[in-house]
């Protein structure tokens, strides 16, 4: 066996297997759709990863266990050999030891050609979020590779897909990116990139304009069951909206039966929506979901390094470091405190300075910070976030929503605060201060064990951010 046969029908047999046998069957699928058959030298099987992250992961996790299902398969003890294709390297993930500069070369910016004669107007799309100028680092390795997987081949594998995190941290970015690849691949394609919002205005000026002379409805459903890539922003909006959810549920059905690419974002996983159509959040987790983390330091040092390219600003590797330490939350934050440098430097007319950016930030960091936040506000944040009260936060009812309700409000309060645990306990209908440790224990052993509990803290924080810095 071998020689000139194709054997790529083995190999797709062999993934199959592979994925079955898995704990981890989403993670395993999607490493493994990116191996693709080049050719067999002997005893030497040769596939084709899209990145440098696939082959590592591949060779670590799933590699022996390939070549096992494959020797079952062909009864051939084949050695696979993976090559990174050279159509396509994706950044690598951030590490430690690794210096701005190097990631900067390993990741040039070239803006993306756009079909002009395609009419922007009507697909939405922004032509300026590519993923040639989208930072990748570890926290969102795993969603960029996704959603450029989708724009290479878009309404198969990753169909739905819902990408979801805290704000500033790259979905609406990521989702126009796809948009605009597949475009670019595809000048004629029928795509639409919208803020859900729009979705429920639209839905509610058709119903009310709705005659059986203009037939407002049948143009509506046509308009978004007709095309080809569906890219519905801040799913969140549709909160508690019931017709304009149905509406949705009915296109999603006529879309993905076609194959037709979806992507939704939101700031939170799916089955953490609130006043939810059942059967439409069953179909956001029906394909894959991904989620974007705050930036760890080397990828905050990153996007300030490509930033400044954009800004023609000279920052030296002390400064860059100091605004990367001194601005932790998104990626907004840092676009804010940069152009607030240029501005501040302008302005006065000196060079950037430390003492120069240490004032230029200062409005960024000091409205980032948690400031004087309230417990209150924590209380109501959380309260709203879990559909229950903040009296029943306090009081002694213990049920298990409201007692890990309280306990996450407990957590965040001592991460935002200057409390100590026993006023804390006090905020919290008198509790006594080893209620509030164990509350926090409680927390802190959940993050390290389900990283969708880090996840749900980290959107909670930036929500209680937000609602401090709107009560203000």
């Amino acid at each position: 066996m071998g020689g000139n046969l194709d054997l790529r029908p083995f190999l797709d047999e062999s993934k199959k297997i592979v994925v079955s046998n898995e704990e981890k069957k989403a993670e395993a699928e999607f490493y493994l759709n990116g191996v693709e058959y080049v050719r067999v030298e002997g005893e030497n099987f040769v596939v084709s990863v899209p990145s440098t992250l696939f082959r590592d992961q591949l060779q670590k996790y799933l590699l022996s266990k390939l070549e096992n299902s494959l020797k079952l398969l062909t009864g051939q003890d084949f050695k696979i050999i993976v090559e990174v294709s050279t159509s396509f390297q994706a950044p690598p993930s951030a590490n430690i030891g690794e210096t701005i500069e190097t990631r900067t070369q390993q990741n040039p910016i070239h803006p993306i050609q756009i079909n002009l004669n395609k009419d922007r107007s009507a697909t939405g799309l922004n032509p300026a979020m590519t993923f040639e100028n989208f930072i990748v680092g570890e926290e969102n390795l795993l969603a960029y590779n996704t959603a450029v997987a989708i724009s290479k081949n878009p309404g198969n594998d990753y169909n739905p897909l819902f990408l979801y995190g805290s704000v500033g941290l790259g979905k609406t970015h990521l989702m126009h990116a796809i948009g605009n690849a597949i475009l670019q691949n595809n000048p004629g394609i029928n795509i639409r990139c919208i803020p859900s919002e729009t979705f429920v205005s639209e839905f509610v000026s058709h119903v009310l304009n709705n005659s059986a002379k203009t037939n407002a409805m049948k143009k509506f459903k046509e308009q978004y069951r007709k095309l080809d890539v569906l890219l519905l922003d801040d799913i969140y909006d549709l909160q508690g909206k019931e017709e304009s959810q149905e509406e949705l549920f009915h296109t999603f059905n006529e879309l993905y039966d076609h194959k037709k690419q979806i992507v939704f974002t939101c700031d939170r996983p799916p089955r953490e929506l609130k006043k939810f159509n059942e059967r439409l959040i069953s179909r956001f987790v029906r394909g894959s979901i991904r989620d974007l983390k705050v930036p760890s330091w080397e990828t905050r040092c990153a996007i300030i390094k490509k930033k400044i390219e954009l800004l023609h600003l000279n920052l030296s590797d002390e400064i860059i470091k100091h605004v990367a330490t001194q601005i932790n939350s998104n990626v907004r934050d840092l676009e804010s405190a940069l152009t607030n440098i240029r501005s501040y430097a302008d302005l006065i007319n000196e060079d950037i300075t430390m003492e120069v950016v240490q004032k230029a930030i200062l409005p960024i960091t000091n409205s980032t910070g948690y400031g004087s936040i309230s417990i209150d506000t924590i209380q109501r944040v959380i309260a709203s976030y879990f559909n229950i009260t903040s009296k029943e936060l306090k009081d002694k009812r213990k049920t298990k929503n409201i007692a890990l309700a309280r306990q996450v409000a407990m957590y965040i309060a001592r991460e935002m605060t200057e409390k100590s645990t026993t006023d804390i306990g006090l905020e919290f209908g008198g509790r006594d201060h080893t209620t509030v440790m164990h509350a926090l224990n409680k927390i802190e052993n959940l993050i390290k064990t389900d990283p969708k509990m880090d996840s749900v803290i980290q959107n909670l924080i930036n929500l209680c951010r937000e609602q401090h810095q709107f009560s203000s």
